[in-house]
């Protein structure tokens, strides 16, 4: 990869931002060398691409999801702490009943969600505030994993398409994952 590439402006079409977005995630896979700093790009270029101040990578242990991988402030919490709370159990339980990404906003309560468990989510369970979330399945052979792009300020209404491509994404994370080509493991 060239020091200077065009990074991802502002595309009119979805297909034009999907091309871009996956074009420099394989860049970063070719082009970088393995190891924890170019996870770090990975999951740095996704969070720009969907413009979020947060990612996760988790796997799911006991009915709570492991913190793998991660970028920005998850408040004192570092690889290989749980989340805990009623809020994060709900989501990992939810993945388990539906498939595909999963689009929530603090400020429109979802119906699978006691108001407890809502409140706590954007209050405590993602240890800092929060105000938007996608939570996205990551499905490697072995093991479950999901990713986790987290707003912490902002108010957002997840797409169709940012649902399509966070999904893709998480399959090439998959695809990684059981590859051993993360520094990370299930």
């Amino acid at each position: 990869m060239t020091e200077e590439h065009n990074r991802r402006g502002q595309f009119r079409r979805y297909a034009d931002r999907r091309v871009a977005a996956l074009l420099e995630l394989h860049e970063i896979l070719f082009y970088d060398a393995p190891g924890p700093e170019r996870d770090l790009r990975f999951f740095r270029s996704v969070a720009e691409d969907f413009q979020v101040d947060r990612t996760a990578l988790l796997t799911i242990s006991e009915g709570f999801p492991v913190l793998r991988h991660l970028t920005g402030n998850w408040g004192t919490l570092t690889i290989g702490d749980s989340l805990l709370g009623d809020g994060v159990k709900k989501i990992v339980e939810a993945h388990g009943t539906f498939d595909g990404a999963l689009t929530l906003s603090k400020f429109r309560r979802s119906s699978l969600f006691q108001s407890d468990e809502w409140n706590a989510l954007w209050a405590r369970d993602l240890t800092e505030p929060a105000t938007a979330m996608l939570s996205v399945p990551v499905r490697p052979r072995q093991g479950t994993a999901l990713l986790w792009l987290v707003l912490d300020a902002s108010s957002r209404e997840w797409s169709s398409h940012d649902r399509d491509l966070s999904e893709e994404e998480a399959h090439l994370i998959g695809v990684l994952l059981d590859r051993g080509q993360f520094a990370v493991s299930l």
